[in-house]
């Protein structure tokens, strides 16, 4: 019972921090579709290293996160291609936030909202401070199906929109890269193999990831 208890009140909590928000509408010059397409394309390229360390600096001075970094740079790109100063920022989380989820094989992977708010022209720092707030709140109840919230909120189903958000942002810093090994008897080798896409579900993702090099590569 008290497990329920807290799952309705975290929905709660994510219901009203999504409130009176609507899909952010970018700048561009094509008119939406009247039906929304998967179709899309990657571009891939390297962050100056420079600039990581000296926002990875920034971040830890200010108590934050590099994810949270990224989360308020995005929302300053996100604000300048658009008009809206109230949007929502999509992110995938690996909800496996107990202990009982550890050796279990599947995928748990939750979408949790980011609400971005920069109608004040906050600094900086300020917005970082925000973005810090904002990750916190979110990944706390990270465990509330996305699904969840869509419907408390009672969002019109659109065909050419998803709800709540059409921008997404990851950043993995794990450096997952399958290293070449082989078992005891040499009969098995592992490689990795670099894919890109041409699906997107939204109109505009950025995924950020290390490498073992230490490079941070977006995409």
């Amino acid at each position: 019972m008290e497990r329920a208890a807290r799952r309705e009140r975290a929905l709660a909590q994510r219901v009203r921090g999504s409130q009176g928000t609507r899909n952010l509408e970018l700048d561009v010059a094509k008119p939406r579709p009247a039906t929304m397409s998967s179709r899309g394309r990657t571009h891939e390229f390297t962050l100056p290293a420079g600039l990581v360390e000296q926002l990875k600096a920034l971040a830890a001075a200010e108590g934050a996160t590099f994810y949270m970094a990224m989360l308020a740079l995005y929302q300053v790109l996100l604000a300048r291609h658009s008009t809206q100063r109230d949007f929502v920022i999509g992110t995938p989380v690996a909800n496996r936030d107990t202990s009982g989820a550890e050796d279990v094989v599947g995928n748990f992977v939750n979408m949790v909202a980011m609400r971005s708010q920069l109608a004040d022209n906050p600094s900086f720092r300020e917005l970082l401070s925000r973005s810090r707030e904002t990750a916190l709140d979110a990944f706390s109840s990270q465990n509330v199906p996305f699904g969840d919230i869509v419907k408390a909120l009672a969002l019109p189903r659109v065909a050419n929109t998803s709800p709540l958000f059409q921008v997404g942002l990851a950043v993995d810093e794990l450096a997952t890269a399958v290293k070449p090994a082989t078992n005891e008897s040499d009969a098995l080798r592992f490689s990795e193999i670099g894919a890109t896409t041409a699906v997107t579900h939204y109109d505009l993702g950025l995924h950020i990831c290390s490498d073992e090099a230490g490079r941070y590569v977006a995409s």
